[in-house]
């Protein structure tokens, strides 16, 4: 029995060690194991229970420690195979969250991608724009500036061209004119109702009223196409059939660059080839009202052959006007006429007839219009303004003035008679014969108006120094000369300090 016990300790020991050992191994595997290491406990602690009781244990002993190693065996199978399932997928795990994760970086790249194209995109038109503002004008600006740049103009060929412009008029209307007409028309000249003409054309009264008097009937004329060219056809531009806000506009500009960009536009406008048919009605338009102002008035004096030959002369000459003006137009000084020769200190051109029916051009102050007050304005003022300059307005053309006092009739003496019954206290009038070097020598006006007394001894006092300058040596006008008045001048004028108006021309 003692050597039974004796064999069967170690066999005890030495199972329970192993058993220990793999116990411990499987709870390092995985915590589940750990029920079944104290199962394979519980069996390897019955058989020393069992030796302890009776003689069969050491037949049982061996089977039992031989059965211990297959057990375990299976338990570490199991683990091992639960092992490789977690590792397995764990890897499946890995690899569907990097499949997700490279898709959402694809799509961010993908993002980013276009991101930067538009960022791209948008650099570089900044820098075309930035370029572009770096560059005084764009290629499409250059191409405008080039065709529709206001040209640089020259006083001398500005008055040169102007003048062109009356001769045309004059030769135009005084042809049509002096051709004789029916003898019952020829006498209405003489019963005209003055009045009805005076509220359109100031000073209307100058023209004699004898109805053989072919010069007056011209004058007449030229008076009504005066105011015809004023109101439609030396314009700033034939962009609209009325103008008269735009015109009001740009004589108020102070900025000569604005204003300079805005007439430029506006003439840019006028001739565009989509516009061009347009313009073309616009011109006929102003052509036609043009005509009309001057027939108008003195249709009933003319028989009706006359009244159309009038008329289409009027059209073709106000043609070739609104031809010769359009040039003027695009010069860099803007230029507005006007018919009003109320303004003192103002340089105007008087007109002689002559009596092999040329007329005589001289210079003549406004302030001399005291002592001849009765007159018409033949041709329209023309002057430059620029109101950031001082002075704002510059006389680029003076305009014409027709006098009673020069009227040369076919009987001197008679005019002379009529002009004296009419106006008694006028003694400063040419002689019955006036001859063009008995005139005084025109001189700058640089003080206030005489009166008419004064003027009259002024004019009687002055020799005679040499021949008027006849109108080809006429140079052109300066601003001061159109600005020159004094200060007491400008105190009666109105209370207006500066010209601030194109009515102040």
């Amino acid at each position: 029995m003692s050597e039974t016990v004796t064999i069967e300790a170690p066999t005890t020991s030495e199972t329970h060690e192993i058993g220990e050992e793999r116990g411990l191994a499987v709870e390092q595997r995985d915590d589940q194991d750990e029920d079944h290491v104290a199962t394979q406990a519980a069996e390897t602690d019955e058989p020393i229970v069992q030796a302890s009781g009776g003689a069969d244990v050491t037949s049982q002993a061996p089977a039992k420690v031989l059965d211990t190693p297959v057990v375990d065996q299976a338990a570490a199978q199991v683990a091992g195979l639960d092992s490789a399932d977690i590792d397995e997928n764990f890897k499946r795990a890995a690899r569907a969250f990097l499949d997700v994760h490279r898709d959402e970086v694809a799509q961010r790249e993908e993002e980013i991608s276009k991101l930067r194209a538009e960022l791209k995109r948008v650099r570089e038109g900044l820098k075309a724009l930035e370029k572009a503002a770096q560059r005084p004008e764009t290629s499409r600006d250059a191409n405008h500036d080039e065709e529709w740049q206001l040209t640089v103009d020259d006083p001398d060929v500005t008055f040169q061209k102007i003048k062109e412009i009356w001769e045309t008029c004059f030769i135009a209307v005084q042809g049509v004119m002096d051709a004789d007409d029916a003898e019952e028309f020829l006498s209405d000249w003489s019963v005209v109702n003055w009045a009805d003409l005076e509220e359109k054309m100031p000073g209307v009264t100058a023209f004699p009223l004898e109805a053989s008097n072919k010069s007056s009937r011209t004058m007449l004329v030229m008076a009504l196409l005066a105011k015809s060219l004023e109101d439609y056809i030396l314009t700033p531009n034939y962009l609209f059939e009325d103008d008269d806000e735009v015109r009001f506009i740009l004589s108020k500009m102070t900025d000569t660059k604005k204003k300079n960009r805005l007439r430029s536009l506006l003439l840019s406008a006028c001739e565009g080839e989509d516009v061009k048919e347009e313009m073309e009605n616009v011109k006929a338009f102003r052509v036609e009202s043009a005509v009309n102002g001057v027939i108008q008035p003195i249709q009933s004096l003319l028989s009706e052959t006359r009244c159309e030959r009038v008329k289409a002369t009027l059209v073709e000459t106000l043609c070739d006007v609104v031809t010769a003006w359009q040039p003027v137009q695009r010069y860099e000084s803007h230029f507005e006429v006007s018919t009003d020769a109320s303004r003192a200190n103002r340089d105007w051109l008087t007109l002689r007839l002559m009596e092999d029916k040329t007329a005589a051009l001289e210079s003549v102050n406004s302030s001399s219009f005291g002592a001849d007050p009765v007159l018409a304005v033949v041709f329209p003022r023309v002057c430059a303004i620029d109101r950031s300059m001082k002075p704002s307005v510059t006389t680029a053309f003076p305009g014409i003035v027709f006098q009673k006092s020069w009227v040369i009739a076919t009987d001197a003496a008679t005019v002379e008679e009529g002009e004296n019954a009419a106006e008694p206290d006028i003694e400063a009038g040419p002689a019955p014969e006036p001859n063009i070097k008995d005139l005084p020598e025109e001189k700058p006006y640089s003080s206030p108006s005489p009166g008419p007394e004064q003027a009259e001894v002024e004019v009687e006092a002055q020799p005679v120094k040499e021949e008027p300058k006849p109108i080809d040596a006429h140079p052109p006008i300066t601003g001061s000369e159109s600005e020159g008045s004094t200060s007491e001048d400008e105190d009666t004028e109105d209370g207006s300090e500066t010209e601030s108006n194109t009515e102040e021309i």
